[in-house]
């Protein structure tokens, strides 16, 4: 009786070792789905920075109310990665919501450079 349990024991620990590399080398197939980007965060803000890890695929819209009017946004993460994370955590916690904007021009709308709390690097 004492035979077959090592004989068990020993298929489990194989089956979980060919398990393991089957993961192992279909992880480093698969195609990146996340891209690592480093926020550091500033004594100057109230927002804390976004978790780390921004998604790599997907457009987000993302609608910004300020004195002069609605505004709707398509990011796409695939151009930007860490500065569409950032926008879009920033639209999550209001933080431009009521931005006074006095230079709407129309190329661009200039609004209030308040800084969130946190920076990061633009190609990143």
């Amino acid at each position: 009786m004492r035979r077959w349990k090592r004989v068990v024991a020993v298929l489990l620990v194989a089956a979980v070792a060919l398990i393991l590399e089957g993961w192992a080398a279909s992880a480093h197939a698969a195609p990146a789905l996340f891209k690592k980007c480093t926020y550091t965060r500033t004594p100057d803000g109230t927002v804390r920075p976004p978790y780390s890890l921004a998604p790599l695929v997907g457009v987000v819209k993302v609608t910004v109310e300020t004195n002069r009017g609605t505004l709707v946004l398509q990011l796409d993460r695939r151009d930007a990665p860490c500065a569409v994370h950032s926008f879009t955590h920033l639209a999550l916690t209001r933080f431009y919501n009521q931005t006074p904007c006095p230079r709407p021009t129309q190329a661009i709308l200039e609004c209030d450079a308040r800084r969130p709390g946190y920076t990061f690097s633009p190609s990143s």
